[in-house]
């Protein structure tokens, strides 16, 4: 997918573009900053809801600095084509906000300061809190 033209990277805030940009029950085209990245809202997703719980989808070594490879796998690729885990007791969707950063090179613990800036600027757009991560 084509990079968007906005941004959630660097040290500004995301931008009401950088959030319109994204589509509930979708993953995002590849956003571009400091840290190149993903995001999938579920489809009850809204502005003023949540706060919604997220996963952290870290890829392995073969998505190293290649988006469309990143979209091609594991929980990236069931998002896409909506074939996601729902609850057994509610049949609710999917409830979670997924970040997917993409890695610039091989080796995620030389990359934790970006990764962690990326949740804590896009956390508060997406309605969900950092301070709320479980290790």
């Amino acid at each position: 997918a084509a990079a968007a033209e906005v941004s959630a990277g660097g040290e500004a805030e995301p931008t009401a573009e950088w959030l319109s940009a994204l589509v509930p029950g979708e993953v995002s085209d590849v956003i571009e900053g400091e840290l190149e990245h993903m995001v999938y809202l579920p489809k009850s997703w809204t502005a003023k809801g949540g706060p919604y719980p997220t996963i952290l989808f870290m890829h392995g070594a073969g998505g190293t600095a290649k988006p469309d490879k990143v979209r091609s796998i594991s929980l990236v690729k069931m998002l896409i084509d909506g074939v996601v885990p729902t609850s057994a007791s509610t049949n609710d969707e999917f409830p979670f906000v997924v970040v997917i950063p993409v890695a610039k090179t091989s080796g995620w613990p030389n990359q934790f300061n970006e990764v962690s800036g990326l949740l804590e600027r896009v956390s508060p757009s997406l309605n969900t809190d950092p301070k709320d991560r479980k290790s």
